[in-house]
Order: structure tokens, then C-alpha cells, then sequence
């Protein structure tokens, strides 16, 4: 039996590009069914959100806030504009998978979506919905100007 020997082109992709695209596909994944999971609260996951900052600015907040939250960043991809991270196991589950999608709404508005998918478990008992809010409150509060700053 002759083995065969892939295709050229495999040969030709660099390594970071293979890991940044399996990033992006996990994070557009993650980003879908966020509108179509129902959490465990019996709502919808919360709509993603726009800030009025430029997307670099929403880019810093929303990283800045996962690891303010306890997350630990798994990776970033800021040209594709995904976060994926994870959160620790809590009474409620045994850790999160947060995906993060941080695109350009116009010039000085940015869209955020999130989406939130519990490991090993079926039912999240509404910790993926909490996982979401709070990520876009941290990033509301961290953009929000503050009376010392001015």
C-alpha cells in the first residue's frame, strides 16, 4: 500500500495562521449560539451590545475586564477581533468558555457580542447569562469616564 502525502498547499500555511483561523471559526461558533441558546433562566442570551468608542479603546476594556473577572485569556486574535477565554469552576458549573467578538460599528462606535457555553454540563443554571452581563458591564464601566480622570 503507497501512503499518500497531502496536498501542497498544507505544506505552504503557516503555523499561526492554522491556530488563529481555528480561533476565529471557535469564536464565530461560540458568537451563534449565543442568540439561540436559552439560558438557564428561561431568557435568551442578552443581545450584543455597541459602545461609543473607538474599537482599539473597546478592545482594551473588554480584555482588561475578562482577567478583572477572574478569566483567564486562552487567546486573542485582535485582526479577527476574537477573545476566547475561561472561567473558573463555581458551585454552578465546572468553568465557562467565554468567546468575545469586537468589531467595528463606524468611527467611534464599536459592537460587542458575547457568547458564554458551560463545559461538561447540559443545564448552566443561568451562569452563562451572568458570564455575559457582567462581561458588559465590566466594559461599560471601564469606558465610562470617571470625575478623577477629567
Amino acid at each position: 500500500m503507497t501512503r499518500m502525502n497531502p496536498p501542497s498547499i498544507w505544506l505552504q500555511v503557516h503555523p499561526g495562521a492554522v491556530i488563529s483561523i481555528a480561533a476565529v471559526a471557535l469564536g464565530l461558533l461560540l458568537a451563534g449560539c449565543s442568540t439561540s441558546t436559552v439560558t438557564g433562566s428561561g431568557s435568551r442570551a442578552p443581545q450584543p451590545r455597541e459602545y461609543a468608542a473607538p474599537v482599539d479603546e473597546v478592545w482594551s476594556a473588554a480584555v482588561q475586564s475578562m482577567a478583572s473577572l477572574g478569566w483567564t485569556i486562552a487567546h486573542t486574535d485582535r485582526d479577527g477581533g476574537v477573545i476566547t477565554a475561561t472561567t473558573p469552576p463555581s458551585v454552578r458549573t465546572y468553568g465557562d468558555q467565554v468567546s468575545v467578538l469586537v468589531a467595528s460599528a463606524g468611527a467611534t462606535s464599536t459592537r460587542v457580542e458575547v457568547a458564554s457555553v458551560s463545559t461538561g454540563q447540559v443545564y448552566d443554571w443561568g451562569k452563562g447569562r451572568k458570564n455575559i452581563v457582567s462581561l458588559y458591564e465590566a466594559i461599560a464601566e471601564r469606558l465610562r469616564p470617571h470625575p478623577d480622570q477629567e
